[in-house]
């Protein structure tokens, strides 16, 4: 349980910088970098947000995860996931 993320086909056990992502998402047209062409996706996740680590899905826990697909014409699609409506809180979301 934790963070993970998952960027160019690559896996890890914690979240990285906004500095080393933001070329993903504000860089000009012209210049944007893509993830890697056989991945295209990419997702942030975090299991036991809120202090609800000790929990077990679907027993009160809180996940959430942020899901990204790139494709070079389109630009960047993300999607988000709130595990929280099982606990019936009510969930926050923010503009991105």
């Amino acid at each position: 349980m934790g963070k993970t993320a998952y960027l160019d086909a690559e896996l890890t056990w914690e979240w990285p910088q906004p500095e080393e992502i933001e070329h993903y998402f504000l860089a000009p047209p012209d210049e944007h970098e893509f993830f890697d062409a056989d991945a295209g996706e990419g997702f942030f996740q975090n299991e036991g947000a809120y202090d609800t680590e000790h929990l077990q899905p679907n027993e009160g826990r809180i996940d959430i995860r942020l899901m990204m697909w790139t494709d070079p014409d389109l630009g960047v699609l993300l999607i988000g996931r709130n595990g929280a409506a099982v606990t019936r809180r009510p969930s926050v979301r923010r503009a991105i």
